[in-house]
């Protein structure tokens, strides 16, 4: 479903979390919810569920129960899901292999297409069958599958560089694991800063606070 208005990065989580959540009903054969049963569950106001449903589709009158498959169709169409994405890993030792390892993408309409690396001893394998190239070969493999996404998962002093060398072959929108470390890039292309060690300790802290009260 087409929509002119601006979608912020936190509606886009929000939209996942709701879509994580009606999966798991559908497959727990539930096949209809409300806007206040999703905002009870996923800890946020039925008004926010209700707003953010109505941009993306018309089943978000409040009170209604509304058919969950209708509903996971039109999040998952508005999230491109239906529509494959090709993605690259550079950086594959313990993490970027650990990632290329991952059988989940499908669902979430992404392709892993390749693997980038520069240790001798890593370019040339296979990891879950998928080919791992040197980085010199970053604009012919971008090229060939019309690559948008990268994921980055190499060490700190060279992230930056490997970056800018990704943005100059197209690559619009790099999800960055390197720790500690965040990334710069021209306004036109999107960076996500994950840091595992911190997302952890964030989510431990919670938990810490939770207790005390």
């Amino acid at each position: 479903m087409e929509n002119e208005k601006k979608i912020s990065s936190k509606q886009i989580e929000r939209y996942t979390v709701y879509l994580k959540y009606l999966i798991v009903l559908k497959k727990s054969n539930i096949n209809q919810i409300t806007s206040s049963e999703i905002a009870k569950e996923v800890k946020c106001s039925e008004e926010t569920v209700r707003k953010d449903l109505q941009l993306i589709t018309n089943l978000a009158t409040p009170g209604v129960k509304r058919d969950i498959n209708t509903l996971i169709y039109d999040i998952e169409e508005f999230l491109g899901y239906h529509e494959k994405k090709n993605i690259i890993i550079v950086g594959c030792g313990k993490l970027g292999r650990a990632l290329m390892s991952y059988q989940g993408f499908d669902e979430y309409g992404i392709k892993l297409v390749a693997g980038f690396d520069i240790d001798p001893n890593i370019v040339g394998e296979k990891i879950n069958d998928i080919d791992v190239y040197h980085i010199d070969r970053f604009k012919e493999i971008i090229d060939k599958y019309n690559v948008k996404t990268a994921v980055l998962a190499t060490r700190k002093h060279c992230a930056q560089e490997l970056a800018d060398k990704l943005i100059e072959c197209g690559i619009k929108s790099i999800y960055n694991f390197v720790p500690q470390y965040l990334l710069k890039a021209k306004d036109d292309v999107y960076i996500e800063n994950f840091d595992i060690a911190s997302s952890i300790a964030f989510v431990s802290s919670k938990q810490n606070v939770k207790e005390k009260r």
